[in-house]
């Protein structure tokens, strides 16, 4: 049965994608803290989930590119189900080894493991808006998914401590995650077309490692320089960008010292930014400055943002300076995906996306630890090392801008 508007099971997706990451980062913190580990292993089970993906995703693409986007779509919301019934099982081991803490903690991050592995659902519903969309569809469709995503983060983050809070703890915040796994599995199974009319079989061979080796897989595509510095830009603002994510929680924790139900309402700004910048101002200043010159505002906004918010031990100041990031992290994200696009041959944009995708990835697996563990020893100062990763992104593209002009001039 084809969906007159495969869109919204598009936007199931990417509600799905963040309503369950937000569902996680809203009890995590203090789980973790409950088992009696720091909150170095916070940002362990972060990591793991964007060190499987970063070795699937571009597999993954690829794989669309080839059998088709509807049943790899399926086949990852099918891995993202299993990942939570693996998390759901960590609250019964207490109760059947000698240090229930440890297995908890272990069980936790194979299940973040497992959700990474089949985690290239993102890439390939990106490439699927590309397959369906023309040039001026696919960046508002782009900022549309971000938006729906800030309205998955605002109800995930709610309804992640309500959840906790019941009397099974994270196990309802398991069984919410399955429930809304199932919703969009069933909404992509009957309501998505398939998009690529001449779908071939994918044959796993000898070369398996290699199709896992993002760069060895980068430069097979014979991606231009300009499309290169763009995923150098996604891997540093990646970095920068989630360290100061997964960092933001714990500041406001030690302190506002903020209860569940204050974090949410915390969160539940942080999600009204980015629908308010996805739905209207990203589009705005995309017609206003062009996507190049928004691209290089947004990296500014962000470095400005991740600066600052360590500065200050006033809420409202917090929150402005949460919304320069925020808004900086919204642009960057939106933009990129489309330019790279844009500069990739129509043959791959599932395999390009998925490489894309893959150096997110790599950022994320870098940026979880590296952020708890700075903040461990220099505590509001760390926001001022993020931002000198951020920073490292802006010179980047501004060399790669450079390079841009000169060689059109040629």
């Amino acid at each position: 049965m084809a969906n007159k508007n495969p869109m919204l099971s598009i936007y199931s997706v990417g509600f799905m994608n963040t309503f369950c990451s937000s569902l996680l980062i809203a009890v995590l913190p203090q789980t973790i803290r409950n088992l009696g580990f720091s909150d170095i292993f916070y940002g362990i089970c972060l990591s793991v989930f964007s060190f499987t993906q970063f070795f699937s995703t571009p597999l993954l693409g690829e794989m669309s590119d080839d059998m088709g986007r509807r049943k790899l779509l399926l086949l990852c919301q099918i891995g993202t189900f299993f990942s939570w019934i693996i998390f759901a099982m960590a609250y019964f081991s207490d109760k059947i080894w000698l240090f229930p803490s440890a297995l908890v903690l272990i069980i936790i991050i194979i299940a973040r493991a497992f959700d990474g592995i089949t985690g290239g659902n993102y890439s390939i519903a990106n490439a699927y808006i590309i397959d369906i969309s023309d040039k001026n569809q696919t960046i508002k469709r782009f900022a549309n998914v971000g938006a729906i995503a800030g309205i998955g983060l605002i109800l995930g983050s709610a309804i992640g401590n309500l959840s906790n809070s019941s009397g099974i703890g994270y196990l309802g915040t398991a069984l919410v995650a399955l429930t809304i796994s199932l919703i969009a599995f069933l909404f992509t199974y009957f309501f998505l077309p398939e998009t690529k009319q001449k779908v071939r079989k994918f044959i796993f061979n000898t070369q398996i490692l290699r199709k896992i080796n993002v760069f060895a897989r980068m430069k097979s595509l014979r991606l231009n320089s300009f499309v290169k510095s763009l995923l150098a830009v996604r891997f540093f603002t990646s970095v920068g960008g989630f360290a100061y994510m997964a960092v933001i929680i714990l500041q406001v924790l030690d302190v506002f010292q903020f209860n569940s139900s204050q974090l949410s309402i915390f969160l539940f700004f942080v999600g009204s930014f980015v629908i308010i910048n996805q739905f209207f101002v990203v589009k705005k200043l995309i017609k206003l400055c062009g996507q190049k010159k928004s691209v290089l505002i947004g990296l500014f906004l962000s470095f400005t943002g991740v600066l600052l918010i360590g500065t200050t031990t006033n809420l409202v100041i917090f929150i402005v300076f949460e919304y320069l990031f925020n808004l900086g992290f919204s642009i960057i994200t939106t933009i990129l995906k489309n330019l790279i696009s844009e500069n990739t041959s129509a043959e791959i944009q599932g395999e390009a996306m998925g490489v894309d995708d893959a150096f997110n990835a790599l950022g994320k697996i870098v940026a979880p630890f590296f952020g708890t563990l700075t903040y461990q020893y220099f505590n509001s100062q760390s926001f001022a090392v993020f931002a000198i990763v951020v920073l490292v992104s802006i010179i980047i593209y501004i060399k790669a801008l450079i390079k841009l002009k000169s060689t059109s001039a040629a």
